[in-house]
């Protein structure tokens, strides 16, 4: 039989007398078994219960405050018999609205329900004594969403399954977070393996905990023979590495740091590196990120650039011209010692100064420097520099356009040469020239110049009346053309350049309009200042007239001899 407590009490009659008793009793077996499964169990403390129905009472607050998770009780069949808050917000179904209503299979998606999912699960419970995993699962709205689920069979006091009891929480953020997670490291890494420069990270401490595949190719390690090894033991000066982090952990930050890697085949590659330290979401210093670019064909080329510019240097100061560079906006920004010798300035009173200002004709100046930028070059541009020393100095430049590597025109180059001798000789070369020009023009005769492949070069004026065509007709065509007998013409010429003159070289001229001339040629070569014979000069002499004459005159030499010879008589003269 159960326990049952007691309780008597006397009963009295109107005037007070006992006349008997009362006895109420109560059966408390469950209480106690309850009490002492909750003990085994240590649930919770007894401080908390103290008896049956506050143990339900704090069950049933412990599910209603559950609000994040979905907790359901249901039989063995399905049927939902208790629903909390957490439930109602997660599926949307009120508590009237299922408890002792509906069966749980209302919560699987309809291909589930149609696969016997629901079933299947229970019995797995039963068998296993408890299902976890993740399914997709239905709201009121039909909206679905992945839940991770547990299933626990319920029991009787004598360990016989009496339902179910189904916890879940809606996980989908979660699964698009992780998702997101996973997006972003494989974004990450192809951006790390993507870059051309070898990338790694270190902890404080300086030891490797990550690399990319460039960073395996620049030290011929394998990525698993990289993490975890300090970073200075990779290059020839480990304590300059070393030094290079301790840098990055106290500045924050370091750029162009040159260090020499070395690979596991002994090669020596110079790089520079770029690294910052990078911390954790509480702003813990977590390590260092570091790239690394290979710079030994910069460095190349660095050396190369020097050694060009020492030997562009040198070209420029050997320059018998004064060197000069102007940029768009007419300023001086380099000149050459020569310059400075002949402007009497030096180099730094030069640059950074007008162009213009060290010309006497200013506006000469800035039209030059204007007209090699629209045109691209000028050349023989005369100026008259006017030098410190106050003597003017006439200069003749040589300039055009300089561009940058992006075609960007960056300012003028021109070389000035001193002219002043020069243009005293041009000055006697022009008066020679006339003075030359005035002889050829006064001659009587026709003259004529004639190159060694035959071509006319210059004729007088008397030589143009003579043939009847122009200067301009006659200069550059075969001498040979106008006379009657082309070849004793060719050959006159090839005579002279053999022999070095002829005289009285008869040819007979063809005229423009048609009439015969007989002309007679006296010609000499001429040579250039190195000896070399440039062609012949010829004057040619009209000798019509001559030659009727002196064909009169032995006609009346033949005639007066005829007359003497006949003579019967002997006849003598006597001076």
């Amino acid at each position: 039989m159960g326990r049952r407590p007691r309780t008597s009490a006397h009963r009295h009659d109107n005037q007070g007398k006992a006349i008997g008793f009362l006895l109420i009793s109560k059966d408390i077996s469950q209480e106690m078994r309850f009490t002492e499964e909750t003990r085994k169990a240590k649930l919770f403390d007894n401080a908390i219960v103290g008896n049956p129905q506050e143990a339900v009472d704090f069950i049933a607050n412990i599910l209603e405050s559950s609000t994040e998770y979905s907790i359901i009780g249901k039989d063995l069949d399905g049927k939902i018999l208790l629903w909390n808050e957490g439930a109602r917000r997660l599926y949307g179904y009120e508590p009237s609205e299922v408890v002792g209503k509906a069966n749980s299979s209302i919560l699987h998606t309809p291909e589930d329900v149609a696969s016997g999912k629901p079933r299947e699960l229970l019995d797995a419970a039963l068998r296993d004594g408890k299902w976890e995993g993740t399914l997709r699962r239905q709201r009121k709205n039909g909206q679905q969403f992945t839940a991770r689920v547990v299933i626990t069979p319920r029991m009787d006091s004598s360990r016989k399954a009496i339902g179910f009891l189904l916890i879940s929480k809606d996980i989908s953020d979660e699964i698009r977070l992780t998702e997101e997670v996973k997006a972003t490291q494989f974004y990450t890494r192809s951006l790390i393996e993507s870059n051309i420069d070898a990338l790694m990270t270190t902890d404080p401490l300086g030891i490797i905990t990550d690399v990319n595949q460039q960073m395996v190719a620049l030290t011929g390690y394998l990525r698993e023979e990289l993490i975890g090894k300090l970073f200075k033991d990779f290059f020839t000066d480990p304590a300059r590495a070393e030094d290079g982090i301790r840098l990055v952990l106290r500045e924050g930050r370091v750029t162009n740091y040159e260090l020499t890697a070395k690979s596991k085949d002994g090669r020596a590659t110079v790089v520079s590196y770029n690294a910052s330290t990078f911390r954790d979401a509480g702003g813990k210093l977590q390590g260092v990120f570091a790239a690394a670019r290979d710079i030994t064909e910069q460095k190349k080329l660095e050396q190369q650039l020097r050694e060009s510019e020492s030997y562009n240097r040198g070209l420029i100061e050997a320059s018998v011209d004064g060197l000069i560079t102007v940029d768009p906006s007419g300023s001086i920004s380099e000149g050459n010692e020569q310059m400075c010798r002949m402007s009497g300035y030096s180099r730094e009173e030069l640059t950074g100064t007008p162009f213009k200002d060290y010309f006497q004709d200013s506006e000469r100046a800035i039209a030059g420097v204007k007209e090699t930028f629209d045109k691209g070059v000028v050349t023989d541009y005369g100026l008259t520099l006017a030098r410190r020393s106050g003597t003017p100095l006439r200069v003749s430049f040589n300039a055009s356009i300089f561009k940058d590597a992006s075609g960007d025109v960056r300012g003028i180059f021109a070389s000035a040469r001193d002219i002043t001798e020069q243009s005293r000789l041009q000055s006697q070369l022009g008066e020679e020239r006339a003075y030359n020009r005035g002889l050829i023009e006064a001659s009587l005769d026709g003259v004529i110049t004639v190159d060694p492949v035959l071509s006319i070069t210059d004729v007088n004026e008397t030589m143009c009346r003579m043939s009847g065509y122009t200067r301009a007709d006659l200069v550059g065509t075969a001498f040979q053309q106008y006379f009657t007998d082309s070849k004793r013409a060719a050959d006159g010429v090839r005579q002279t350049l053999d022999k070095g003159a002829v005289t009285n070289y008869e040819l007979t001229l063809r005229r423009k309009e048609g009439q015969e001339l007989l002309v007679s040629f006296n010609a000499a070569i001429f040579k250039d200042a190195d000896g070399k014979v440039r062609g012949i000069f010829a004057s040619a002499r009209d000798i019509t007239d001559q030659a009727r004459l002196q064909g009169q005159l032995a006609e009346e030499r033949a005639y007066n001899r005829g007359l003497i010879e006949a003579s019967v008589d002997g006849l003598v003269t006597v001076d």
